[in-house]
């Protein structure tokens, strides 16, 4: 692990990772020993997902819109200023034109 590092060496980014499929991904990656930031909208409801999975492993969430070019930077930086080791992309949820340009970015970033 990375000095710094606040998470294990295989982190995945899970969006829509609150509720539904996205939380049942984040939780089955968590299970595969994975920490996982997931990310939604609703700032709350992320909170209430992280406190109730990190009984299970490390879990970050970052409230953002992927439908918002600004708000997947900010995500990219929370990414990068934590120095986490970006292994798994999952995306359930912002299936347009932002998402597939965070796909991108996510790939080209992926060590």
């Amino acid at each position: 692990m990375e000095e710094g590092n606040t998470m294990a060496d295989k982190v995945a980014l899970v969006t829509g990772g609150s509720r539904g499929i996205g939380r049942a991904i984040a939780e089955e990656l968590l299970d595969m020993d994975y920490s996982v930031v997931i990310t939604a909208k609703d700032e709350t409801r992320l909170k209430r997902a992280a406190a109730e999975m990190s009984k299970k492993g490390k879990v970050e969430y970052f409230a953002c819109d992927l439908s918002s070019t600004k708000e997947i930077d900010e995500l990219y930086s929370f990414i990068s200023d934590k120095k986490l080791s970006r292994r798994c992309l999952s995306t359930t949820r912002g299936c347009g034109l932002r998402a597939i340009q965070a796909q991108q970015r996510w790939r080209c970033t992926t060590g």
